[in-house]
């Protein structure tokens, strides 16, 4: 479960271009087919070597298992994140309960390891027997179309990722469609004067957990979500994207996302049904549950609905005067554990 939280706050904090002095304001929703919508109420305060993100959550679930999401991996609140690169300190709050815990910097590079290590092995194991290629596509449209967006000169760009598999083990064939709508701003103004700074402080954290910098492809392909949906519905297997199609393609997106709008579609015919090994925990627990949904036929109005959809929107965007004082932990705070 922990370890879902650490990738939603990383997917907020590395969607971020901004730099020293900057306030920036977000607006998240994500919508799992037959779980419920997620959604996030972000400002995060940025300086040289130091960042403050504060989230409200809300996530309203559907039946058994949205409820069971809602009180372990999707909760709702009101919670904060000091990254403190100084003091190699990352400290979590949580404004509601007004309580506090620290960690450092390394104990956090060694659960994202962990995460990024069983994601290789599932891609290992995929790869050796499993799945089989026979369609893929991946292509970034450029458009004509232009307007402003919270006082941002905007351009759109269309993506679209198509793949039609098939696994070789049981017969069955499934085709995926992710279809993404981009609106840009030039790096002008604010941005263009905070990028260089930002991208320092940005670089030196990532660097510090042992992370790979891909925010724009993280943001706009909505990865975080689509894992986190894969978890949701454990024994599924989904193609992954192949990283130097999609970097040489991402190169035609030029500015920083200001709203990202996006769809993703997943059917699959024939097929016996995969045992799926369990693990324990509560991702566990829920994915279980979520099988049984997934499993069900779905109404022919609902067979068309998307398995996924997510939205991300920069609310606003200003420079400010921030010192040492604007990254502490609130006064009447306890420290727990």
């Amino acid at each position: 479960m922990r370890k879902i939280f650490l990738s939603i706050s990383l997917f907020l904090f590395l969607g971020s271009l901004l730099s020293a002095g900057v306030v920036k304001k977000t607006k998240t929703e994500i919508s799992f087919k037959g779980f419920g919508k997620f959604t996030v109420l972000g400002e995060e305060k940025v300086v040289a070597e130091r960042s403050l993100n504060n989230t409200k959550t809300d996530f309203k679930g559907q039946g058994l298992v949205g409820g069971l999401a809602a009180k372990t991996i999707l909760r709702s609140g009101d919670f904060g994140q000091i990254i403190d690169l100084p003091s190699r300190i990352i400290y979590q709050l949580d404004h509601k309960k007004k309580e506090y815990t620290t960690s450092p910097i390394e104990a956090l590079k060694e659960q994202e390891m962990g995460g990024a290590k069983e994601e290789k092995e599932q891609e290992a194991e995929t790869r050796e027997s499993k799945i089989k290629i026979t369609r893929s596509e991946f292509k970034v449209e450029p458009t004509n179309q232009e307007k402003v967006i919270n006082q941002f000169p905007c351009r759109q760009y269309l993506i679209t990722w198509l793949v039609e598999w098939e696994n070789i083990e049981t017969g069955a064939k499934g085709k995926e469609l992710l279809s993404s709508e981009v609106w840009t701003t030039p790096f002008t103004g604010v941005l263009k004067d905070s990028q260089a700074e930002e991208t320092q402080f940005a670089n030196n954290y990532l660097k510090a957990l042992g992370l790979e910098r891909r925010t724009k492809e993280k943001e706009i392909l909505g990865e975080t979500w689509l894992n986190l949906l894969g978890q949701l519905n454990p024994g599924k297997e989904r193609p992954k994207l192949e990283t130097k199609a999609v970097a040489n393609q991402m190169k035609k997106i030029e500015g920083y996302p200001v709203l990202v709008s996006g769809k993703y579609f997943s059917s699959q015919e024939g097929g016996e049904a995969e045992e799926e090994k369990p693990s324990g925990g509560a991702r566990s627990l829920v994915g279980g549950l979520a099988k049984s949904v997934f499993k069900k036929k779905p109404k022919a109005a609902e067979a068309e609905e998307p398995a996924l959809t997510y939205y991300f929107e920069v609310i606003g965007l200003e420079t400010a005067s921030l010192g040492e004082a604007d990254f502490q932990v609130p006064a009447g705070y306890k420290k727990k554990g």
